[in-house]
C-alpha cells in the first residue's frame, strides 16, 4: 500500500502550482478548473472608449468626421469617456492634440501612415494649429504621459 502511494507521488509532479501526471497515452495533463479569458482593460482601452465616445458625437473644432463601428463595434463606457475627457481637457492645447491625432483622428486625419509618418504629419498639422513644433521625443512624451495619467487614474 504504502509503496503504491509513493509510485503515485513519484508520477506526479507540480509545474507552476498545477499537478500534472501522465495520462494513457503518456502525455501530461494539467488538471486545473478552467476559467473564462477575460482581458483586462488598460489606458489605451480606456482612451480609444473615449475616441468612439468623441465620433458619437458632433465634429467640433477642426476634427474631420470619422466614425467605426467597423473597427471597434464595442459599446461606449460614457463614465469611463467623460473621465478621459476631463484628462483630455486640462492639457495644453498642443498637448490635447497630440492626442487627438493618435486616437480620434488617426484613421481620418492620417489614415493610411505608418506611425512615423503619422506622428509627422501630426506634428506638422499640431505646428501650422498652435505655432508649438515639437520634436519626435516631445510628441512621445506627451503621447506617453497621457496613457500613463489615463492609467494612473482610472485603473
Amino acid at each position: 500500500m504504502e509503496k503504491d502511494a509513493e509510485q503515485e507521488i513519484s508520477r506526479r509532479r507540480v509545474i507552476d502550482g498545477k499537478a500534472i501526471q501522465p495520462n494513457a497515452s503518456g502525455l501530461r495533463a494539467i488538471h486545473q478548473e478552467r476559467q473564462p479569458v477575460s482581458k483586462r482593460m488598460d489606458a489605451d482601452d480606456l482612451i480609444w472608449n473615449w475616441a468612439r465616445w468623441n465620433w458619437s458625437g458632433e465634429t467640433v473644432g477642426n476634427m474631420a468626421p470619422y466614425i467605426s463601428w467597423e473597427d471597434d463595434p464595442r459599446p461606449i463606457n460614457h463614465d469611463h469617456a467623460l473621465a478621459v475627457d476631463a484628462l483630455h481637457k486640462a492639457l495644453p492645447h498642443h498637448e490635447s492634440m497630440v492626442i487627438t491625432a493618435e486616437y480620434p483622428q488617426k484613421n481620418a486625419r492620417f489614415g493610411g501612415l505608418h506611425a512615423r509618418a503619422r506622428a509627422e504629419a501630426a506634428r506638422r498639422w499640431i505646428g501650422c494649429v498652435t505655432g508649438v513644433w515639437l520634436s519626435e521625443q516631445e510628441y512621445a512624451l506627451y503621447l506617453g504621459f497621457f496613457r500613463n495619467e489615463v492609467g494612473r487614474r482610472l485603473l
